[in-house]
């Protein structure tokens, strides 16, 4: 096996294991901490990886493409998506059934989880649709990176 191969397999490894590493902690301090069960953690991951590559396009779009700059710009725009979407569930998802059954709070972040899947599907071409069910474009897929301008990106 190639050096560069397993290199590039093990920083692979490193950064998967880092992200479980976090929803993890997520998990650990909602429930832990608050004693409240949410499951939204790894979709909210999800949002802030997305919003990371519609950056990075928007980036290369304009002309930004030192890679260091790139890195920066994109962290910090997904991690302030990722915290405001984690303070709007908490704030108007989570918190209010803080004295409900602890089965409604899991039901409601459960259901974060496809609605978050199914909006972000309506962004990537041919993203594959649940048996019996519409896609949500009909003729013309929207993209993942919308540009400055007002076109696609390919």
């Amino acid at each position: 096996m190639d050096a560069g191969l397993l290199t590039q397999y093990i920083m692979n490894g490193l950064m998967l294991g880092m992200m479980y590493a976090l929803v993890a902690v997520g998990f650990t301090l909602f429930f832990g901490v608050m004693d409240i069960i949410n499951f939204s953690h790894g979709h909210v991951l999800m949002v802030g990886a997305f919003t990371g590559l519609a950056t990075y396009f928007g980036l290369s779009e304009i002309g930004i493409s030192w890679a260091p700059a790139q890195v920066v710009i994109m962290l910090t725009v997904a991690t302030i998506c990722m915290a405001a979407l984690g303070m709007l569930i908490a704030k108007y998802l989570v918190l209010p059934l803080k004295a409900a059954p602890p089965l409604n709070t899991l039901l409601i972040t459960l259901m974060l989880g496809p609605c978050c899947t199914r909006l972000f599907a309506c962004f990537i071409r041919k993203a594959p649709t649940p048996s019996g069910s519409r896609p949500c474009y009909q003729q013309t897929p929207t993209h993942l990176a919308i540009s400055l301008s007002g076109s696609t990106a390919q």
